[in-house]
């Protein structure tokens, strides 16, 4: 009020509530614009104080004060600061801007070095289960690795995790591919024996395979068959398993056929041996003797219902087994 009281315009506003608002108001905005140009000042004065430590290339992002202060002290734009604290922010700030750029070129150049250290890897005769130590040596004594400064921004940590994910990738595919050729090696013994099983149902349906068959009639009719040969040497079931296999199917399916014919004579097994050990007289009914004929017994089955319709391979092969035993009995029976 001392400074304004005498001026005309300080009676512009009559109520003195209104000049002291105006004064505030104008001193609020005053302090505002004085604020701006502060910020105007020091960031151009940021800005030109970084252009100049630029032209220092001696100057890196681990210089300090104190050792960069004598360099720069001539400068015009080191005396524009207000004092020595606003010159050593001005000047923190920018080693700051260089430390974060040094970061990210480090990152970047050691991204690129793991990068082309992986395509180095890649282009080494490496196995899965190589070591480390042996690998180690591989790697710098490459060319293409010791001609580039890069790959000194990798230590020993990097250059092992690098090598380790290689090898598991490695791995993985040596893993799969044996797993491959074991699913094919498998395919394909599966299908030599579903092959060797159709030739075996071939002589089946051709009367070769039957009840009571022998292997050493049947191997000369397969040996020269590729489906047989295919079977020689591989794991699993061979290829007289597949035979027994199947000539004991044949034999379990002659079974009751059997027991329609020993029905039809009046005969079983148990029944024969108590009755020969006991000493008890014969069975009044047909009984098959040595010189029973297969015409006699084919015969007698034929005109029974029950048996009138078997096979006569089948009833064949029941009366051989049959005239074993009645031979078998009487030499028992002495």
């Amino acid at each position: 009020m001392r400074s304004i009281i005498k001026d005309p315009q300080y009676r512009a506003l009559k109520d003195p509530k209104d000049r002291k608002a105006a004064f505030e108001k104008y001193a609020v905005e005053v302090r505002l614009q004085e604020k701006d140009r502060a910020k105007e000042r020091i960031e151009k004065l940021r800005k030109d104080f970084a252009t100049m430590l630029r032209s220092h290339p001696e100057i890196k992002h681990y210089t300090r004060w104190k050792t960069a202060r004598p360099i720069i002290e001539g400068e015009t734009i080191f005396r524009s600061a207000r004092d020595d604290d606003e010159r050593r922010q001005l000047f923190e700030d920018y080693i700051i801007e260089l430390k974060k750029a040094n970061v990210e070129r480090e990152v970047t150049t050691r991204k690129a070095a793991m990068d082309e250290l992986i395509e180095i890897l890649r282009g080494l005769d490496l196995e899965p289960y190589t070591r480390w130590s042996e690998a180690q040596g591989i790697i710098q004594s490459n060319q293409r690795f010791q001609g580039d400064q890069k790959f000194k921004s990798l230590s020993k940590s990097d250059m092992l995790t690098a090598f380790e994910n290689h090898i598991k990738t490695l791995e993985k595919t040596f893993n799969d591919a044996r797993q491959q050729q074991k699913n094919q090696k498998s395919r394909r013994e599966r299908q030599n024996r579903d092959r060797f099983l159709g030739l075996l149902h071939e002589l089946k349906a051709n009367n070769k395979i039957r009840a009571g068959s022998k292997w050493s009639k049947i191997h000369p009719l397969i040996v020269a068959d590729e489906r047989y040969q295919a079977m020689l040497g591989q794991p699993g079931s061979t290829p007289l398993d597949l035979f027994w296999d199947m000539v004991e199917e044949e034999e379990r399916a002659l079974r009751s056929t059997r027991n329609d014919v020993l029905d039809v004579l009046d005969v079983s097994i148990s029944y024969r041996v108590l009755n020969v050990l006991a000493n008890l007289s014969k069975d009044k009914r047909f009984e098959i003797q040595q010189k029973t004929t297969f015409e006699e017994f084919l015969a007698l089955m034929q005109n029974d219902r029950r048996t009138a319709n078997i096979d006569r391979d089948a009833l064949s092969l029941i009366f051989e087994r049959v005239s074993f035993l009645k031979v078998f009995l009487n030499v028992y029976s002495r």
